[in-house]
C-alpha cells in the first residue's frame, strides 16, 4: 500500500463508501422489522442476525474508508491517527445506538445526542484528510498523486529524496 491519493478522490471514496453504508442499514433494518420500528418486539434471532448484518456492512464500509485514508495520510505524510479515532468511534455509536433499539430502553437524553462523538471525529479527519493539502514533492510513499480528473497534472521536476 505504498502509493498515495488526493483530497478529490478521498472525499468521493469516503462519502459513497457511507451512503452505501446507511442504504444498507436502512434496508436490513426495513426488511427486519417490517415497518421500521422498534425492534424490541421481535423475536431474538431478529435482531441477532440485524446486528451481525449491520455489523458487517460497518466493517465493509469501514475498511473502504480506512484504505483510502491511510493512502491519504501517505499523501500528507502523517500517521492516519484522526480516521482511527472516527472508526473507533463509528463502532461505538454503531454499537450503542444498536443496543438501545433492540433493547428499547428509553434515555435521560435525545438519542440524536449519541451521534455527536463520532460526527465529531469525522469533523477531525475531514480537516486532516480531506480539508489540508498533501506533500507537494515526492516522499516515501511515492510521487505527487495525479489529479483524479486529469485537470492540473503534476510538475515533471518533483521528484525529491524520501525523508529518513
Amino acid at each position: 500500500m505504498k502509493s498515495r491519493v488526493g483530497r478529490l478522490e478521498w472525499w468521493g471514496t469516503f462519502i459513497v463508501a457511507y451512503f452505501l453504508y446507511l442504504q444498507a442499514t436502512e434496508f436490513l433494518s426495513r426488511s427486519v422489522s417490517g415497518d421500521g420500528g422498534s425492534l424490541s418486539g421481535a423475536s431474538i434471532q431478529s435482531p441477532v442476525l440485524l446486528g451481525v448484518a449491520q455489523a458487517v456492512s460497518l466493517a465493509v464500509a469501514l475498511a473502504v474508508q480506512g484504505h483510502v485514508s491511510i493512502r491519504r495520510a501517505h499523501d500528507r505524510d502523517v500517521r492516519p491517527i484522526s480516521f482511527w479515532v472516527y472508526a473507533a468511534t463509528s463502532v461505538v455509536t454503531f454499537a450503542v445506538g444498536f443496543s438501545i433499539s433492540a433493547l428499547g430502553i428509553s434515555l435521560p437524553l435525545k438519542p440524536s445526542w449519541l451521534w455527536t462523538p463520532q460526527f465529531l471525529a469525522f469533523g477531525w479527519a475531514a480537516i486532516e484528510l480531506g480539508g489540508r493539502p498533501g506533500d507537494p514533492t515526492a516522499n516515501r510513499w511515492g510521487p505527487v498523486p495525479k489529479p483524479l480528473f486529469n485537470m492540473v497534472g503534476p510538475r515533471a521536476d518533483n521528484y525529491k529524496p524520501p525523508r529518513m
